[in-house]
């Protein structure tokens, strides 16, 4: 988990040890990310790497109202996304934010650029509460938001190597923290 505010300045990451089944995250664990006074009177956008599972969202729209906060949920989907094409463009290569809005809760959004082949979009989803566009806003900001790297990364920093990393803590590769405000993963 990683939580940043709306200037892209980190303010807390944490890494929970649950065996869990499936994806799903559990009530406890959820009730620990958002029990701080941080997320107290606060909207606040809900990066998923992939969709949300079992009871997630209603487990979380009742922590927000304990909170008297307002949350907005953002799923990315990564795999099994058809591809975009410019046919404006010389190659067909889409740029870098280009997006196809599939209805009001559903796009398509190129996220990254490349030089080789045509990239890779994701699909972004949401509810009725959040609009489209600042869905694909929040995820083309947090893409920004990658220290040191070369090559801007498709994903956003706030799901970035969330597989890889949930993998390394499996196989007790850990921070001497679980939670901090230092980014152990660069």
């Amino acid at each position: 988990m990683r939580i940043y505010n709306n200037n892209g300045e980190l303010i807390r990451f944490g890494l929970y040890d649950y065996t869990l089944e499936g994806e799903t995250i559990p009530e406890r664990v959820l009730k620990g990310i958002f029990n701080k006074g941080e997320f107290k009177n606060k909207r606040v956008i809900i990066h998923r790497d992939g969709p949300f599972r079992g009871d997630e969202k209603e487990v979380l729209i009742k922590i927000a109202e304990s909170l008297e906060a307002e949350f907005y949920f953002v799923e990315i989907i990564k795999n099994n996304v058809p591809r975009m094409y410019d046919k404006l463009e010389e190659k067909m290569r889409p740029s870098k934010g280009s997006a196809f809005k599939l209805d009001n809760t559903q796009a398509l959004l190129i996220s990254s650029s490349s030089k080789l082949g045509t990239p890779r979009p994701l699909l972004i989803r949401t509810d009725e509460k959040l609009d489209i566009k600042k869905a694909i806003h929040s995820v083309l900001s947090m893409t920004l938001l990658h220290w040191g790297s070369l090559i801007s990364p498709r994903l956003p920093v706030t799901i970035y190597y969330s597989d890889k990393i949930a993998n390394m803590a499996l196989n007790g590769i850990k921070p001497g923290k679980s939670e901090g405000n230092i980014p152990f993963w660069l």
